[in-house]
């Protein structure tokens, strides 16, 4: 080899190696709303024309196409107007290809600026983890910062599944978002945040709010066939359904949510057994719910504890319920540690409509209920569409070994110093299961709802930098 043809090879692979490590270093790319196209950098960010064109969603873009693993796409404050995909499943932002668990994707609002994303035209998602072309799940992806508006006009023949994000693939995260929605009569799968098909989704810090339509089954969230899925410190209100746990849960996690003033229910569990998934479980605990919970339909071992529920309705097909188990096959409920609050006389604390009274596993609907605290008289009810019901007052279910230590006060101010922060009084800091205290541990910080949405975004992420 001559001395010219060494020092090619060596250049050759002195940028080869260059290559390398650049794609070893993240890349901060930049985003704005005008009019025409960049290069991503912040003196010349990406723009709209970079985006998806509305004429061919199936296009990618050159923002989008850019994300390797480990990259960020930052967006600059401003209005963005999207026309977004009429597709059933794509997110009109969305990843082309995964990140990694070390080097996950982010698009992320800039630090400190308010970055609005407006679907003005389409039926489907403004944010996504699905690439179509392959119809392939992505993982490692992570969304925050965002105020994601979905209005009105659509069409409304269409019955569009418009949800603010769908979710699919494993380990993506939503964070710190606010998703608001303007009522669509529609009866079906209006969401906030749709999750199907995902595992180890984590959903926190998000405020979602006006996903109504004319019937339960537009929500907040919504979850369908997901596993270990971890819905955590979120707000969620003024929809038709808080949370809908939907299809078949394994494992997966609600905690410390405040979900109040929703049309219908605050959380409805349910499992329509599709491609021959097992009984759901999932665990609910550490939340306050304002309005009536539904654990419904064929499902076994549903952990509900150390929950506040508020404002028991008085009206609707789950009038003066506490938790009902409306459906058939709803088998080995374990509910300790709650706070009921219904404001009079005396209410239905547990009632499963479809499944008789069994005290013998494994078809006994409860395995567990203690240590509950109540504000008025509870009866349990057993059976009510079977033809016959089964009806048990306090004393009764004391005598079947269940509720043995729960207690019924007269009024909220035995339990609490007083109804705006609910700071336990002291003889209940250590009257739950485990000496522990009765309901959610901190009531306070939960309703404080300044934790949720864009603002609340913690400066440890928004500092967060990628390499250049």
């Amino acid at each position: 080899m001559n001395i010219r043809s060494w020092y090619r090879n060596l250049i050759i692979l002195a940028a080869l190696f260059i290559l390398v490590q650049s794609r070893l270093c993240a890349t901060e790319y930049f985003i704005s709303n005008k009019a025409g196209s960049g290069v991503g950098t912040p003196a010349n960010p990406f723009g709209m024309g970079d985006l998806p064109k509305p004429e061919d969603m199936y296009s990618e873009g050159a923002a989008l196409s850019a994300l390797q693993p480990g990259d960020t796409l930052t967006f600059l404050p401003g209005i963005y107007e999207l026309h977004t995909s009429n597709n059933t499943v794509m997110g009109y932002i969305r990843p082309v290809r995964s990140g990694t668990p070390e080097k996950p994707i982010t698009f992320r609002a800039v630090p400190g600026g308010k970055v609005v994303l407006r679907s003005v035209s389409g039926t489907q998602g403004v944010l996504g983890t699905v690439k179509i072309r392959g119809w392939q799940d992505l993982d490692n992806i992570r969304f925050y910062g965002f105020v994601v508006e979905c209005r009105l006009p659509f069409d409304k023949t269409a019955n569009p599944e418009l949800n603010g994000i769908r979710l699919q693939g494993r380990n993506n995260e939503v964070a710190w978002c606010r998703f608001y929605g303007e009522r669509l009569p529609t009866t079906n799968n209006f969401d906030g945040i749709r999750i199907e098909h995902a595992v180890n989704a984590r959903i926190h810090h998000n405020e979602i709010t006006g996903w109504q339509g004319d019937h339960w089954n537009s929500n907040g969230i919504k979850i369908y066939t997901s596993d270990k899925c971890v819905i955590e410190d979120n707000y969620i209100h003024g929809n038709t359904t808080g949370i809908f746990e939907k299809d078949s849960a394994a494992g997966n996690i609600y905690r410390r949510n405040y979900i109040a003033h929703n049309v219908e229910l605050a959380f409805l569990g349910s499992n329509q057994t599709t491609g021959g998934r097992a009984d759901a479980q999932y665990y609910v605990y550490e939340n306050i719910f304002d309005g009536p919970v539904n654990l419904l339909y064929v499902s076994r071992g549903i952990e509900f504890h150390d929950n506040l529920l508020l404002n028991i309705s008085n009206s609707g097909d789950d009038a003066n319920n506490g938790i009902t188990a409306s459906g058939g096959k709803v088998y080995q409920t374990r509910l300790w540690n709650n706070v009921v609050i219904a404001k009079r006389t005396n209410f239905a604390a547990y009632a499963i409509y479809n499944t008789r009274w069994n005290i013998a596993p494994p078809d006994n609907p409860l395995d567990y209920c203690n240590y509950n605290i109540y504000d008025c008289l509870p009866t349990y009810r057993f059976g009510r569409y079977t033809g016959a019901e089964d009806v048990f007052n306090l004393q009764q279910m004391q005598g079947i070994n269940f509720e043995k230590n729960t207690m019924i006060v007269s009024r909220i101010t035995d339990i609490y110093e007083n109804e705006k922060n609910y700071k336990l009084k002291l003889r209940w800091r250590k009257a739950g299961r485990y000496h522990d205290p009765v309901g959610p541990d901190d009531p306070a910080k939960i309703l404080d709802t300044t934790r949720y949405g864009p603002s609340a975004m913690p400066v440890s992420i928004m500092k967060e930098q990628p390499a250049k």
